[in-house]
């Protein structure tokens, strides 16, 4: 069984956009974890009706503490042998479950990773061009940087739920910038194979909170570098630390910098004497 774990907090337009794609899986066997982080439109509500329609929605009301404590929850909530998750905001193909589990052959698989596509005025499809079976080691470090922007956020990707729990891996939610790929990165560092699957049915609504979120600040800048780190840190684990990870990590760095200064607003630089 698959868990589909689904933080909600006042997407009440796009809600039952997403359920019902949910409902319309053409693999059958999940069940999907609502946890309404303290909504304040009719969120909730919509979520308890859909409870009704069909008992493997899974409802869980509590009061708003932030997304990573809602994906936390579900997790702790979860009965299926693997993980996904959704954002209530946006919406799946009815084979999005179906691709997913096709990954998994055999019990070495740890990982399957798919696209995803943003839906902006000109949709853009980010996805592998064919399957791949990829190792966390030196010798795939060239395939994992070509295809690293889908690990940067957790969706449209199937976790091991063994693999979390046995971990204690959990989204840090005292992050409100970041977490998704400090969770995904926590997730990688206890992997071993990784199926790239040439799918790409997780339809990524851009939304003003999206772009909001894109703005620049020192905090912001200083939160980056951490990323950046806890990645390099990643990398020299893994033995994959070499000329290919090496370009792709310092052109973010320059990025990091780049918009420390010349993207943040009235900047002190003072951020500069911790990089």
């Amino acid at each position: 069984m698959i868990t589909i774990i689904i933080p909600v907090y006042n997407t009440s337009n796009y809600l039952d956009e997403c359920l019902q794609s949910v409902l319309e899986q053409t693999y059958t066997d999940w069940e999907c974890i609502l946890v309404d982080d303290g909504s304040t439109d009719n969120s909730g509500e919509i979520c308890d009706k859909w409870a009704e329609k069909d008992r493997r929605f899974i409802i869980i009301h509590q009061k708003n503490q932030g997304v990573s404590a809602a994906r936390n929850h579900g997790i702790e909530k979860s009965k299926g042998k693997f993980i996904c998750f959704i954002d209530s905001d946006d919406w799946v193909e009815p084979d999005y479950l179906n691709h997913l589990q096709s990954g998994i052959k055999d019990s070495e698989i740890d990982m399957v990773v798919t696209g995803s596509i943003y839906e902006t005025s000109k949709p853009e499809i980010h996805a592998p061009q064919q399957k791949n079976i990829i190792r966390i080691e030196s010798k795939y470090t060239k395939t994992f940087i070509e295809h690293v922007g889908l690990f940067y956020g957790p969706c449209a990707i199937l976790y091991k739920s063994t693999l979390i729990k046995s971990n204690n891996i959990t989204f840090p939610e005292k992050l409100s910038f970041g977490e998704d790929t400090t969770f995904v990165f926590s997730y990688l560092q206890n992997v071993r194979d990784v199926v790239l699957a040439p799918f790409a049915d997780y339809h990524y609504r851009i939304t003003e909170s999206a772009t909001l979120s894109n703005r620049f600040g020192e905090t912001k800048t200083l939160i980056r570098y951490d990323l950046w780190k806890m990645r390099e840190s990643f990398y020299v684990e893994k033995d994959m630390w070499n000329i290919y990870s090496q370009k792709n990590m310092f052109r973010e760095l320059w990025a990091i910098v780049y918009d420390g200064i010349f993207s943040t607003p009235n900047p002190s630089f003072s951020f500069l004497k911790k990089l």
